[in-house]
């Protein structure tokens, strides 16, 4: 059977909505988590992450499609915005789609990094606006305390770099009876 992902982007000519549908949705999403943690270049930022909604506070909309369940972020302006998330044991891997969301008319550019406890787990190439999504879906280490994603303006300044985490989240394990 052919995958539909290969290195985290479709690997056959779907739509965004098709293949959304059949992502593994997460037991627990970002979006019902506080942040342990959030970095901004420097100094505390000055906005916060937005839940359920794109970085300006309107519906997540990738590839056509709206989504209910996400997080929403902008890149900063030559550094990298650090979302950080505690770990509970029974988070056994991370799923999310990622991309640039639609309200930016097809422009803005981005890269998304993945860690686990300071460990680069996963990377997108340059994301942008209009493109396909990108699909995460990481095995968590036994024991792993915190989880950060990364977003950076892919070095060409950060305009239009609206980062949008949707149906992200942690499958845990089921207890064996």
């Amino acid at each position: 059977m052919a995958k539909p992902f290969r290195d985290g982007r479709p690997s056959v000519a779907v739509a965004s909505a098709i293949f959304a549908q059949t992502l593994e949705m997460p037991d627990i999403f970002l979006d019902e988590l506080p942040l342990a943690s959030m970095k901004s270049g420097n100094e505390q930022p000055k906005r916060k992450t937005q839940y359920r909604k794109n970085c300006i506070g309107k519906p997540q909309r990738l590839g056509g499609v709206t989504y209910e369940r996400g997080i929403g972020d902008h890149a900063g302006h030559d550094f990298a915005v650090e979302l950080v998330y505690a770990l509970k044991p029974e988070y056994r891997r991370f799923v999310s789609l990622v991309g640039v969301d639609d309200q930016t008319g097809h422009r803005g550019s981005l890269r998304v990094q993945v860690y686990v406890d300071d460990q680069l787990k996963a990377k997108t190439p340059i994301l942008h606006g209009g493109q396909e999504l990108y699909y995460f879906d990481l095995e968590l280490p036994r024991g792993a305390k915190q989880l950060c994603l990364v977003i950076d303006d892919a070095g060409d300044g950060y305009d239009y770099d609206d980062a949008d985490y949707v149906n992200a989240g942690f499958l845990v394990s089921v207890p064996h009876k």
